[in-house]
């Protein structure tokens, strides 16, 4: 009987300390931070930064900064390469196969970033790019503004920077914003006083 109650005993304890563990182990889980980041790496540009994405792979991450300056970084922080534009970056985009940045400084720029150079640039006289899209067919649509008045041209052009249509958007006196299906083949123009103006391929669908 004595060797009975002592093995009831000695099982009961391990009941109690299986049942204590998990109960430390729920209490660990339920208390930990959902979804914390660690930090890989830290960088000072010792400059303003006017633009950053990071590719969609997360391959490269790529800044620029108001002095002009583009860096592209590695995974692991290092610099892989460095460009000097003459102008502030304003705007940065990747391609989706990753072998390009589009830089905007007011004129855009095809930046190969394993050839380390500027394969094209896209700009009109008198205009600046106010804005850039690069749809999923790799193709790019632009909004240029008129350096002298309200006049705005919407591009659309191929891979390789050349327009394929372009047509003239109506001036605009309110705040506005420009968007594009993801082929570009559609723009949508919303003004703050309720305006709207559709197009397709450079025709008027509705205003």
């Amino acid at each position: 009987m004595r060797i009975n109650d002592s093995l009831k005993s000695n099982f009961a304890y391990k009941l109690i300390g299986v049942f204590v563990i998990l109960l430390i182990l729920i209490y660990i889980l339920l208390n930990l931070p959902i979804g914390s980041l660690k930090k890989v790496w830290s960088v000072n540009t010792q400059n303003h930064i006017n633009s950053y994405q990071i590719s969609p792979s997360g391959d490269w991450v790529a800044v620029g900064q108001a002095d002009g300056l583009l860096f592209v970084y590695q995974q692991d922080g290092n610099v892989y390469v460095s460009y000097q534009f003459d102008d502030p970056v304003r705007k940065i985009i990747f391609s989706l196969d990753e072998k390009y940045i589009y830089v905007n400084t007011s004129i855009v720029s095809c930046f190969s970033i394993h050839e380390k150079k500027i394969i094209w640039q896209k700009f009109k006289k008198d205009f600046s790019v106010e804005d850039f899209w690069v749809y999923r067919n790799q193709e790019l649509g632009f909004v240029f503004s008129s350096k002298f008045n309200l006049n705005r041209l919407f591009t659309h052009t191929n891979s390789k920077g050349i327009t394929t249509y372009e047509f003239s958007l109506p001036e605009m006196f309110e705040r506005y914003h420009v968007e594009s299906s993801d082929n570009g083949a559609f723009v949508l123009i919303c003004q703050s006083n309720g305006d709207m103006y559709a197009y397709q391929n450079g025709s008027v669908l509705w205003n």
